[in-house]
Formats: C-alpha cells, sequence, structure tokens
C-alpha cells in the first residue's frame, strides 16, 4: 500500500535528487565522486528536473512503485561501489510518444560525449518507436554510472511490449538480427516457457567492443528452484547458487506471485559466455526496508557496512517505517565473487507501508501515524 505524500510548496526534483544523490554517495565514502554523480544526474533528468515537486507526477513513471522518474543503484564488486542513475526523459503532454521524443533529444544530448556511440541504438530504433496512442508503460528510459575513473558510461532500456506481449518476442529476435546477434537470440529461446515475458531490451551506448546487449526475462510464479533450474549451467553458478540468493533475499522459496524474479542475459560476442544476472524485487517479499537491508548484507559480506551508511544516509526515515526504498536486489557470479546490485526509490511521490510476514510480527510493523518520520512527512521536510 502507497502512503500518497503532499509536499509543502518548495524543492524542485533537481533538489529533491541531488540531496538523495549526494546523501547516497556520502555514505557510501565516494564523496569525491560527487561531482561526476551530480553531472550525470543533470544529464538524465534535464527534461523534468527544473519542474516543482508535488504530490502528483506528472507522468506516472514505471521506474517506480510511486511515479518518481528515476532510481539510484549501488553495485559492489572488488573493492569499490559504483553508482548509478536510471531516468526517464519526459516532456508534455506526458505520454509515452512525448516521452520517447524526450528519449531520443536526451540521446542527441549524450551522443557528443567520450565514448558514447548511438549506432547500435539507431540501427533498432524503428522497433521499438511507440504507435500513435499507446498505452504502453515506457518506450525509453536511460542509465549512467559513475566509472573508477570518473567517466560516465551510458546506456538505454527499450520496451519489448510497446504494441503488446503478443509481438515481444519478435520484436526482440528482430532487434538481435539487426545488432548481429542472432547467436544471443538461439541461446535466449529455448529458456523461455509459455508463461515467460519479456520486459525490458537494453544496450549500452559504447564504442567498445565489449559493449553489451541484455535480455530480461520475467518469471511470473517461478519458484527458487524454477530460477536455479534455468541458470545453474550458465558461466559462474553451479547448482544451488541461485535458489540459495533468492531465498536469503525473500525468506521463502516461493511461489513469488507479487512481483515476477527476473533473470538478465547480457551479451558481448559470440565467443563470449552470456552474463546472467537473478534480480529479486526485495520489496514484494519483505516486511520492511529494515529487513531487506539486513537480508542485501548477507550476501554483501565485507560491504554490508557501506551499503547500509549509503541507504541509511539517502532514506530521510527510520527503515522500518516503509517498504519500497530497496527495490530490487541483484547476484551475478563474477571471478573474484559475487557482484551484488541494490536497486533504490527516492519516493519523491509515495512511500509503501510496512506489510507483516512470517519474519516481522504486527508488533514490530511500526505505525506510520506516531512517527514524525513516516511515509506522511513532506517531502520537502524530508529534504531540509
Amino acid at each position: 500500500m502507497l502512503k500518497l505524500v503532499k509536499p509543502v510548496e518548495g524543492p524542485t526534483y533537481r533538489e529533491f535528487g541531488l540531496q538523495k544523490l549526494g546523501d547516497l554517495v556520502r555514505g557510501l565514502g565516494l564523496g569525491h565522486e560527487l561531482p561526476a554523480a551530480t553531472r550525470l544526474f543533470d544529464l538524465l533528468t534535464a527534461s523534468w528536473s527544473h519542474r516543482q515537486l508535488t504530490g502528483t507526477p506528472h507522468w506516472a513513471s514505471d521506474i517506480t512503485d510511486d511515479g518518481t522518474p528515476f532510481e539510484l543503484s549501488v553495485a559492489f564488486q572488488g573493492g569499490r561501489p559504483l553508482v548509478r542513475v536510471l531516468a526517464e526523459a519526459q516532456l508534455e503532454p506526458f505520454d509515452v510518444e512525448s516521452n520517447w521524443e524526450a528519449g531520443l533529444a536526451l540521446n542527441r544530448v549524450i551522443a557528443g560525449l567520450a565514448g558514447v556511440d548511438l549506432e547500435r541504438f539507431e540501427r533498432i530504433q524503428g522497433l521499438f518507436a511507440p504507435p500513435s496512442g499507446s498505452n504502453a508503460r515506457f518506450a525509453l528510459w536511460h542509465a549512467g554510472q559513475v566509472e573508477p575513473d570518473g567517466s560516465l558510461s551510458f546506456k538505454v532500456y527499450l520496451n519489448p511490449r510497446i504494441v503488446g506481449n503478443g509481438l515481444s518476442r519478435e520484436i526482440v529476435r528482430e532487434s538481435l538480427v539487426r545488432l548481429g546477434a542472432d547467436y544471443a537470440w538461439d541461446e535466449l529461446e529455448p529458456k523461455l516457457t509459455d508463461d515467460s515475458l519479456l520486459p525490458y531490451f537494453s544496450l549500452d551506448l559504447a564504442k567498445s567492443a565489449n559493449a553489451r546487449l541484455k535480455v530480461y526475462v520475467a518469471h511470473p510464479n517461478a519458484t527458487s528452484e524454477t530460477i536455479d533450474a534455468l541458470v545453474r549451467d550458465e558461466s559462474g553458478y553451479r547448482p544451488g547458487l541461485a535458489q540459495g540468493w533468492i531465498e536469503e533475499l525473500t525468506g521463502s522459496a516461493g511461489p513469488f506471485d507479487q512481483r515476477p524474479l527476473l533473470t538478465c542475459y547480457a551479451f558481448r560476442s559470440p565467443v563470449d559466455a552470456a552474463e546472467v544476472t537473478v534480480l529479486v524485487p526485495s520489496r514484494a517479499y519483505v516486511g520492511h526496508d529494515a529487513e531487506a537491508l539486513a537480508r542485501a548484507g548477507e550476501l554483501l559480506g565485507h560491504h554490508e557496512a557501506r551499503l547500509r551508511s549509503g541507504i541509511e544516509g539517502m532514506a530521510g526515515r527510520p527503515l522500518a517505517m516503509g517498504r519500497g526504498l530497496v527495490t530490487y536486489v541483484s547476484a551475478r557470479p563474477v571471478p573474484d565473487g559475487t557482484r551484488v546490485t541494490a536497486y533504490l526509490a527516492p519516493e519523491a511521490h509515495a512511500i509503501s507501508t510496512p506489510r507483516r510476514t512470517r519474519f516481522v510480527a504486527a508488533a514490530e510493523v511500526p505505525d506510520p501515524s506516531r512517527s514524525s518520520t513516516s511515509g506522511t512527512t513532506t517531502r520537502a521536510a524530508a529534504t531540509a
């Protein structure tokens, strides 16, 4: 359940977003990267960040549950976290078609940046353009990451269901053909069941020979054992690895009948093994964000304290007071262990109330009405 928030007049989306981003970056111990992270945020949100934050979004972005048009995330691999921003460019009249045009305009802005290449996107652009009157949830998102050297990298997310589920597989297959990646469809198609959905198609906007294309698969009502069987033979996996991650993050073996578990297949070339990531929608299966963070911490090891500091910094509220700041946690095997990513919603418009689970007794679920830092707090006050 979302508790709607009615902010007092004051902050713009940029002011709100940069405070959330700054609190996260400083909490992670990456204060020296804040100028680069700020530049990234400003690039991706320029079409709407000047607008005043109100109780209702102009367009209910599918990036977050409350319609906030951006999300922050932190990836942990090796010795240092990587900060990323995902955003949806938007323009009036705030519909799928106008937002698609806003996204194309953003492409033109970042096209001149070092290392950015739109050639692959342009090969498949026509397959994903929304038809007139489209009722799709989105058409084009952009994500960026602050690299270890302070440079920025970018990717796009496209909607294979832009004209409905019925053509999504054909759109993905044709996209791979146009990109010279027929091999990827040959590998992916046998893994799809009748129930599988294809919610996202992603491209790195890079000139590098290692640039990826990624296909996301949603698995409605899957169990941890189902997902484990799908990925156990992929590079870096072993039987039981994914099942353990999922059960650690949710406290359950499923079936997961709220939000579906996702797998992401990233392809670089015919000779490189696909990189397969398991994404768990934590907020659908925990009682509150404190539980979500504790569960993610079990996968992070010594990085847990760093993530905790970052999340607590950006939250602006006790973590047990809401459920949805930690939206997803993903995991993928890498040569030096496990790459874990936490996806974080800024909660600009609403905060999801906690819920009871078998791990969170009724007495442990806070009553937001008794706290000045509950979901009824105005966003302006929370950013003061």
